[in-house]
């Protein structure tokens, strides 16, 4: 299949990672994840939320990725998938350049300023100069390919801000994704803003097994249990623990 120019900007695969379950294809070869019923966790969020109060609200990856299919402009579409695949703030986000990604490297990552100070609020002294930064890998191609296209159609310095824009500009557009979802009878059951997001990319890692301490990392969090918090989403949902528990060594032979 022919690549596009901005496409071949990346250098071809350099590793395949194997994990049994649902082949997603990404720039390090064919990465194998389990399969998750999106509608069995969709039904349940409700029942979850209520029952885990420290619980946030959180979107499941099939309602972002409408979502994004609804966004037609560039700034707001790559706002959006930004946040899903990297788990930042707002105001981390708002404060990345393209010198922050680095899509060349044989393992793709961005790096996020931490500007979270313990009281829950960014710090005016935290500067994404001085601010403590955390890498988040980028496994996604086609997020790398519209990263790609982004900075080649903006043509933006590479120390500019991506998104000048502020806080409530961003709030809008997310506000308007889910607006235009509602129009086509696809309405969102929670409210959405960029924090919202946050969450979506926390409870989608915790869905596909990333260890707590890794998530701990890529959300900048000071604190273990700000991130355990995240795990409650499977609280309601032990079936799948217990069809993954077996009852059967197969090792006796019960014929004899």
């Amino acid at each position: 299949m022919s690549r596009s120019p901005i496409q071949t900007l990346h250098p071809e695969p350099q590793a395949q990672l194997q994990i049994t379950g649902v082949p997603i294809q990404g720039y390090l070869g064919t990465v194998q994840l389990p399969g998750i019923d999106w509608g069995y966790f969709l039904e349940r969020r409700q029942g979850t939320l209520e029952k885990c109060t420290d619980l946030p609200a959180y979107l499941l990856l099939p309602e972002v990725e409408r979502m994004l299919k609804h966004t037609h402009d560039q700034v707001p579409h790559f706002l959006i998938n930004t946040l899903m695949h990297t788990g930042a703030r707002i105001s981390e986000a708002l404060k990345l350049t393209e010198g922050d990604f680095r899509l060349d490297a044989r393992y793709p990552e961005v790096s996020i300023p931490t500007l979270k100070t313990r009281r829950g609020r960014p710090s005016k002294k935290s500067t994404p100069n001085r601010a403590k930064r955390r890498l988040v890998p980028l496994m996604d191609g086609a997020y790398i390919d519209e990263a790609l296209r982004f900075f080649a159609t903006q043509r933006r310095a590479k120390s500019a801000l991506l998104f000048p824009i502020d806080r409530s500009t961003a709030y809008r557009w997310i506000k308007a994704a889910a607006f235009r979802l509602e129009a086509r009878g696809q309405a969102l059951s929670i409210p959405v803003g960029p924090h919202t997001l946050r969450h979506s990319f926390a409870v989608n890692a915790i869905l596909n097994w990333v260890p707590t301490a890794v998530l701990q990392e890529w959300l900048g969090h000071e604190n273990r249990d700000s991130t355990e918090i995240y795990t409650q989403v499977f609280q309601t949902e032990t079936y799948h623990f217990m069809a993954r528990v077996g009852y059967h060594s197969g090792l006796v032979d019960e014929s004899k």
